[in-house]
């Protein structure tokens, strides 16, 4: 068993809707997930995207208002982003049945909570699992993914996608986009053209996470969401298919 890792679970992962009254959050994948990350890791950071549910309460706002700035449409992927969270943490919750109070911290790490470096180290000693909610607006959850293993001294982010591998275009568009099985962050940046993360922006890794994980010598290992023996090897170390951006 792996003592520990960081772990980014992409929101469309987690959030499949046609509109919120078919149900947003896939209560099944989601448990799937958490036994899979508790059964196979001594202790873990995951943080979770807004997917699915930012899409669609963004469009909602921008059908039914003249006009919402760049911030507040950020701040929407934001609340979006921490419902999945709160669910996430629920269903940890459940699979680990409360068997010990210093499993599952009782709460999501939000935006207060990343600033305060002292307490998220108290948080991190105590409990085995957390659950990482939204920072703050102009980023990702990719960058929150990045700071947690900063603090943890962790070098590498898996990163679960509803994509298997990082593409050189867009293979549902594109039949002959190649895809990658290794990266570097400059060849990364030049595929996605991208300095900015716009809210939905929907990239393997954000452009601000990804040139400050160049910055600070930090990989992503992105894997796809279907392949559940493929996760367990990724996780826990061991050659995985999918795309290492380094």
């Amino acid at each position: 068993m792996n003592k520990q890792a960081v772990v980014k679970i992409g929101g469309s992962v987690l959030s499949s809707l046609d509109g919120c009254e078919s149900g947003f959050f896939d209560f099944k994948t989601a448990t799937k997930l958490a036994k899979l990350l508790t059964e196979n890791l001594e202790k873990g950071a995951f943080i979770i995207g807004g997917g699915k549910l930012n899409k669609w309460l963004l469009e909602h706002a921008l059908a039914n208002l003249p006009e919402i700035e760049i911030n507040d449409q950020h701040y929407i992927g934001i609340a979006a982003l921490n419902v999945n969270a709160e669910f996430f943490r629920i269903v940890l919750k459940h699979v680990l049945s409360n068997t010990s109070d210093s499993l599952l911290y009782d709460n999501i790490i939000r935006y207060a909570d990343l600033r305060n470096k002292s307490f998220l180290q108290k948080v991190f000693n105590k409990y085995k699992y957390i659950v990482v909610g939204a920072d703050k607006p102009g980023v990702s959850s990719d960058y929150d993914a990045l700071e947690i293993a900063r603090l943890l001294g962790a070098k590498r982010i898996i990163s679960i996608k509803n994509v298997d591998k990082v593409y050189s275009d867009d293979p549902n568009k594109n039949k002959d986009a190649i895809s990658f099985d290794s990266l570097s962050w400059d060849k990364y940046l030049e595929i996605i053209k991208q300095t900015v993360h716009i809210p939905r922006g929907n990239f393997p890794v954000d452009p601000v996470t990804a040139r400050a994980s160049q910055k600070y010598g930090m990989e992503f290992a992105i894997v796809g969401a279907k392949d559940f023996e493929n996760i367990k090897n990724a996780i826990t170390g061991k050659t995985f298919e999918g795309t290492l951006i380094h």
